[in-house]
């Protein structure tokens, strides 16, 4: 029993390093799984525009919403600086890789030229899975065992509301965002969002994850939260959301398509 525990750790810790992965740490020390979410982002981000044209200043701001608007709010409401603040390569290459596909024409139509099929597993595989580690880290874990000024730090680390308000957010803030002010739009206009009218796949996806994991890990470190159950420690209980939150992300497959013209051109054809 506690080999098969030590393999499932080990095993848990290898995949739980993929994000730390960079392509080069001198020459380009961006993440792989960032890299590859970037450009996802930026994909979206060109194709909800339409052809319009945006400010420089305009696009960088929607792809850092729609990159880490979700752990942005999260922390805020925490009172914690974002992560990608104390970063220097996070937000720098949600900007890089919107600068490239949208100012070298070449890269676009390279990426263009790629299976779709593809690149939407790929795509949606990547945002799953950082996704669900944003839910359990950014999220979850900040509220549970975070440290907090001028407060009882009890009080807010046993606080089902904080935890799961920040953990969903992590998940489907930048969604929320989006919806309320329009930001992939060319102008931006403030309504109520969406999401609050009918709650979204993505929202409701965040808010189980973040459920599940808060209600079945527990750290060794730390005391346990009431009515926590305890199930898994807290790299297995990682694993298993992001297989949860990739599985249910590439259950969207059928309605997404990162080039929406190829579907036009597909229904021509039949």
């Amino acid at each position: 029993m506690s080999e098969e525990l030590s393999l499932s750790e080990t095993f848990s810790k290898i995949i739980l390093s993929f994000p730390n992965i960079v392509w080069h740490e001198n020459y380009f020390p961006f993440g792989i799984l960032i890299t590859i979410h970037a450009i996802f982002i930026s994909l979206r981000y060109k194709n909800n525009l339409k052809e319009a044209q945006v400010p420089w200043l305009q696009g960088l701001f929607a792809v850092s919403v729609m990159g880490v608007g979700g752990s942005t709010i999260s922390n805020i409401l925490i009172g914690k600086p974002p992560g990608w603040l104390t970063s220097n390569s996070i937000i720098t290459a949600y900007w890089t890789m919107y600068s490239l596909i949208n100012y070298v024409p070449p890269l676009y139509w390279i990426i263009k030229l790629l299976p779709s099929d593809l690149l939407n597993i790929i795509f949606l595989t990547v945002d799953g899975m950082l996704r669900a580690l944003a839910i359990c880290s950014s999220g979850v874990d900040s509220v549970r065992y975070g440290s907090f000024h001028g407060i009882d730090n009890k009080s807010i680390n046993s606080s089902w509301v904080a935890i799961l308000i920040s953990g969903t957010l992590c998940g489907c803030g930048g969604g929320i965002l989006d919806s309320a002010f329009n930001v992939t739009s060319p102008t931006w206009t403030f309504s109520t969002p969406s999401a609050f009218v009918k709650p979204t796949y993505d929202m409701k996806v965040s808010f189980y994850i973040a459920l599940f994991y808060a209600l079945t890990t527990v750290s060794n470190e730390h005391e346990v939260t009431n009515f926590t159950i305890q199930l898994f420690s807290i790299n297995q209980g990682k694993i298993l959301a992001i297989l949860g939150m990739v599985t249910l992300n590439l259950a969207k497959l059928g309605n997404f398509n990162i080039f929406p013209e190829q579907n036009k051109i597909k229904i021509k054809e039949n």
